[in-house]
This record gives structure tokens, C-alpha cells and sequence, in this order.
């Protein structure tokens, strides 16, 4: 299973599944690492993200978070967060306009554009 989401200050959009083809979305409140502390991001993650998935977080194999304040001093952060919600989980945080850019394109674009930047890090 992959996550995708597209998080602004106020609401998070969070896509899942295997293909474009069965992507389901659940919505959460916002989270912008500039903003929020790390409780209430694990306070979103564990209360109601997790609560909304019809599956367990261990079947999650990756997640490309794409939101505001996602700077990459920011980025670590909430890398490590979601780490620790989804353990099994491949994990991707990038600025909301990498985000917008990706979501010109397929799934595989993303996973593409993922992999792309392991690369060149």
C-alpha cells in the first residue's frame, strides 16, 4: 500500500492504494512542521489518520508526504514521524510545490520522482 499527501495548513489529503486505479482518499487536519509540534503531528497520525485506513500501518510499504513548511530543515522532522507511524514504510517529505508538480502526472511519476531524488542526494 502507498500514501500520498498533500498537506496544506489547514487539511491534509491522503491518497491510498496499490494502483491509481483503487486510490482511496481520507482527509486529516493540516500539518505544516512550522506550525504544529511534534505531539500533535503524532497526535494526527495515531487518532485519526491511522483510524481512518481500512487496513494496518504495517501494510504500508511507502509514503511521499508533500506539504507547506516542509522546508528541508523541516523535512527530517517530520521524516521521523511518519517513520515511527508507518515502521515498514519506505518515507519521501517534500515541499507542497514539489507536490503540485507530481500531481501533473501518474503514480509512477511519483515513485519515479522518489527514487530520482535517492539518487542525486
Amino acid at each position: 500500500m502507498i500514501l500520498i499527501a498533500d498537506s496544506g495548513a489547514t487539511k491534509t489529503d491522503w491518497c491510498f492504494g496499490n494502483t491509481l486505479h483503487d486510490c482511496q482518499v481520507v482527509h486529516t487536519e493540516g500539518i505544516n512542521p512550522f506550525h504544529l509540534t511534534e505531539e500533535k503531528i503524532k497526535q494526527i497520525l495515531q487518532e485519526s489518520l491511522t483510524q481512518q485506513l481500512p487496513f494496518s500501518k504495517e501494510e504500508v510499504k511507502a509514503v511521499f508526504f508533500y506539504g507547506a513548511g516542509c522546508t528541508p530543515e523541516k523535512a527530517g522532522k517530520l521524516s521521523g514521524l511518519l517513520a515511527e507511524a508507518f515502521p515498514h514504510a519506505t518515507i519521501q517529505v517534500e515541499s507542497d510545490l514539489l507536490g503540485s508538480i507530481c500531481s501533473r502526472g501518474t503514480l509512477e511519476d511519483v515513485e519515479r520522482t522518489f527514487f530520482f531524488t535517492q539518487i542525486i542526494e
